[in-house]
């Protein structure tokens, strides 16, 4: 299976700011300096915006959350080491070592 590459928080909330004032996805990934796919990084805001705004299910937002930002995760546009798989359907499961 192809290693899942993520974006820290902070580029990702900023990034999430952007296209909520209506800048284009594509646009926030050449500001940022992403080496993601579009759609890629489409999924990554639209999983983090519903952990941010779901007041519905507080266990969902912090599933995303430690889904979208593991303790692995120290820079933009890593990909998940060797020694980590996740587990389940993403953004839903977890990161697991093996």
């Amino acid at each position: 299976m192809r290693k899942r590459k993520l974006i820290t928080q902070p580029t990702l909330f900023s990034m999430l700011q952007e296209t909520d004032k209506g800048v284009p996805v594509a646009r926030t990934i050449r500001n940022h300096d992403i080496d993601m796919s579009r759609p890629a990084v489409d999924k990554l805001l639209r999983n983090f915006d519903t952990a941010l705004t779901s007041s519905t299910d507080e266990h969902v937002s912090e599933r995303l959350i430690s889904s979208l930002f593991p303790d692995w995760l120290t820079k933009d546009c890593q990909e998940q080491p060797d020694d980590v798989d996740y587990s389940g359907y993403f953004p839903l499961g977890r990161w697991v070592t093996k």
